[in-house]
C-alpha cells in the first residue's frame, strides 16, 4: 500500500487546485526538469578539491550527503538558472545539501545541532563527518562573498542549526492556541531564506537594486514551501510543521491554512515585482528566480507532487 493510500481523492484534488493557483500566480506551470549532470559533476569535483565528506554513492534508507547535495544542485538548475557565476551555482548546490542533511539526519540526535555552532567557529572536530565539512566549508565563506553577503551567511546559518534545534525540541510539547507567532517565528529562523534571496541576484549587482524587497522575499521564499511542500507533509502524516501548527492555534483546518497562505504569499510576490519595477535587470532576475523555486518544487522528488499531477 501506498503512503498515500490514506489521503482521500478530494482532498487530494483541493491541494491540486491550490498549487496550480500558487502556480500561475508566479507565472509557473507543473514542469520537471532533467538532473542537471554537469552540474553536479562540478559539485563532486569540488568536494575532492576541499576534502568534504561526500559517500561514494547513495545508501538505501539513510540520509546521505550525496543525496541531499543532489537536492542542492536541482534548486540550483532551477531557481539560479540566470545566475552565470559557476562558483556561485556550485556553492550554493553543496551548501544545501549541508542544510538539508542537518535537516534530515538530526531530527532524534539534536546534540550536533546545539554544539554545532560553538565547535565551528573555535575550528573544533564534529563526530559527523558531514557537519566537519559544513564547518570547513562556512569558515571559507568570507574568502569567497562580500562582507554584507558573508556576514549574512554565516548569521542565517547558525540560526537555522539553533531553530532545528529549538524545533525538535518541541516536538512533544502541547502547542498552546495563544501562541500565534510561535509557528512562524520557528518557521523563519529555520528557512534560510536571508542566503536564497541575496544570491536570487547577481552578486555584482548593487543591494540598493533589491533590499528594499527583501521582507518581501523572505516571506515569499519560505511561505512557498509550505504551500508546495503540503502534500507531501501531509502524505506523510507529518504534524510539526508550521501549517498544522497555525491551524491548531487559530481552529482551523490545514487546507484553510495552506489557501490563506497561497493568497498572502501571491500578494508579496506582487509587492516584490512592484519595489523591483525601477530597476530591470533586478526585476528579471526576481521572475526567474521565482518560477524556478516553483519548478524546484516540482522537479524535486523530495515533495512528491508528481503524485498530484500523474
Amino acid at each position: 500500500m501506498s503512503a498515500t493510500a490514506g489521503l482521500d481523492p478530494v482532498y487530494k484534488q483541493e491541494i491540486k487546485a491550490t498549487v496550480l493557483s500558487f502556480l500561475e500566480g508566479c507565472d509557473a506551470k507543473y514542469d520537471t526538469l532533467p538532473f542537471d549532470t554537469k552540474l553536479w559533476e562540478a559539485c563532486v569535483e569540488r568536494t575532492r578539491q576541499k576534502s568534504y565528506f561526500l559517500e561514494p554513492e547513495e545508501i538505501p534508507g539513510k540520509t546521505t550527503f550525496c543525496q541531499s547535495a543532489k537536492v542542492g544542485v536541482v534548486i540550483v538548475q532551477t531557481s539560479y538558472d540566470h545566475i552565470e557565476d559557476l562558483e556561485v551555482r556550485v556553492w550554493l548546490s553543496l551548501y544545501t545539501g549541508f542544510i538539508v542533511y542537518a535537516d534530515d539526519t538530526f531530527q532524534k540526535d539534536i546534540g550536533h545541532l546545539r554544539s554545532f555552532s560553538m565547535t565551528s567557529l573555535l575550528n573544533g572536530r564534529h563526530e559527523d563527518p558531514v557537519l566537519d565539512s559544513f564547518g570547513a566549508f562556512l569558515r571559507e565563506v568570507p574568502l569567497q562573498f562580500e562582507h554584507f553577503v558573508a556576514n549574512l551567511i554565516i548569521a542565517t546559518t547558525l540560526r537555522f542549526m539553533m531553530s532545528c534545534a529549538l524545533e525538535f525540541e518541541g516536538q512533544a510539547l502541547a502547542v498552546s492556541e495563544d501562541a500565534r507567532e510561535y509557528a512562524r517565528h520557528v518557521r523563519c529562523m529555520s528557512g534560510v531564506a536571508d542566503v536564497y534571496a541575496v544570491l536570487a541576484f547577481p552578486t555584482s549587482m548593487p543591494r540598493a537594486a533589491y533590499i528594499q524587497a527583501f521582507p518581501e522575499q523572505l516571506d515569499f521564499i519560505c511561505s512557498a514551501n509550505d504551500v508546495l511542500s503540503f502534500y507531501k507533509e501531509e502524505a506523510e502524516h507529518e504534524t510539526t510543521n508550521y501549517v498544522s501548527t497555525r491551524a491548531l492555534c487559530e481552529h482551523k483546518t490545514k487546507l484553510e491554512v495552506v489557501k490563506q497562505t497561497t493568497e498572502s504569499t501571491l500578494a508579496n510576490h506582487q509587492r516584490v515585482l512592484k519595489i523591483l519595477a525601477p530597476h530591470p535587470e533586478a526585476l528579471r532576475a526576481w521572475e526567474s528566480f521565482a518560477r524556478g523555486y516553483c519548478s524546484f518544487h516540482c522537479s524535486s522528488p523530495r515533495y512528491r507532487l508528481g503524485e498530484l499531477f500523474q
